[in-house]
């Protein structure tokens, strides 16, 4: 049997569907419209892992890790960000 990752054809798609923001169906399984892409480094925040096109997600979700990065930077240091979703959404 081929391992998860490889036979999830999600994992190929590197563009968001367009349209209007909206999360459709559950959290593990989902999908995802007009998802906006968390630049790889802002302030108070880095992505790891980016050959895993995982930094993908709902635009509220995308600015509340930007303005939490902002609130950060200057007390608590680096954080680091490691899975958000993939494109389209998606099975984790």
């Amino acid at each position: 049997m081929a391992p998860l990752a490889w036979a999830n054809p999600w994992s190929e798609v590197d563009i968001p569907a367009s349209g209007p923001a909206r999360a459709i169906g559950e959290a593990s399984a989902g999908c995802v419209r007009g998802a906006r892409m968390l630049p790889p480094e802002g302030a108070g925040y880095v992505v790891m892992h980016l050959e895993r096109n995982r930094y993908w997600g709902h635009p509220t979700l995308i600015e509340a890790i930007r303005s939490l990065g902002h609130d950060i930077a200057h007390g608590l240091g680096l954080m680091h960000v490691g899975d958000l979703g993939m494109s389209r959404g998606g099975p984790m």
